[in-house]
């Protein structure tokens, strides 16, 4: 008998807690999960009713064709101008005065510290990066042209613009 009593209290235990997660996960997950399969229904929606921020490459040949023709020959074709300068939609209304620059475009006649970083996100010599793929250690590759952290140009040098194109980045 004593046996069944603890039985009967680990049911109701294993009875609350279930309901608990029931409860819970009633209020958390959102009504139109598992509409389309494993995803919320409801956010097709939602993103379909966010602003349009990148508008793609033809919008940016539009206005820049001198630039454009440069990318399309080289190596970058394969990424898209948004990746590097930012996303292009304010930037390309019309009407807009002065025309708002993405981020990573140029301010000032300078190019903002981020450029090194910018090209280390693809370049930058990774294991699991495809041997193919162009990729430096920075310290190294200056060093082949005698650039040390102590060079009066070290900083300079570490923007890879200094010495590659963007839109042509064989070495000038």
């Amino acid at each position: 008998m004593n046996n069944v009593q603890h039985i009967i209290r680990l049911s109701i235990i294993i009875v609350v807690i279930v309901s608990v997660l029931l409860v819970v996960r009633s209020v958390l997950v959102p009504p139109t999960f598992g509409e389309y399969g494993s995803y919320v229904g409801a956010s097709v929606e939602v993103i379909r009713n966010k602003p349009i921020k990148y508008v793609g490459n033809e919008v940016c040949k539009s206005c820049h064709k001198k630039e454009w023709k440069k990318w399309k020959k080289r190596e970058h074709q394969t990424v898209s101008c948004e990746v590097c300068h930012g996303p292009g939609a304010a930037h390309s209304v019309e009407d807009a005065y002065p025309r708002p620059l993405p981020v990573r475009s140029m301010t000032n006649g300078k190019m903002p510290l981020q450029v090194h970083d910018l090209c280390m996100s693809c370049h930058a010599k990774a294991p699991g990066r495809m041997s193919e793929h162009p990729q430096i250690m920075a310290k190294e590759h200056l060093a082949e042209f005698k650039i040390t952290e102590e060079s009066k140009d070290f900083e300079e040098s570490m923007q890879c613009i200094t010495c590659h194109k963007g839109h042509a980045p064989i070495s000038r």
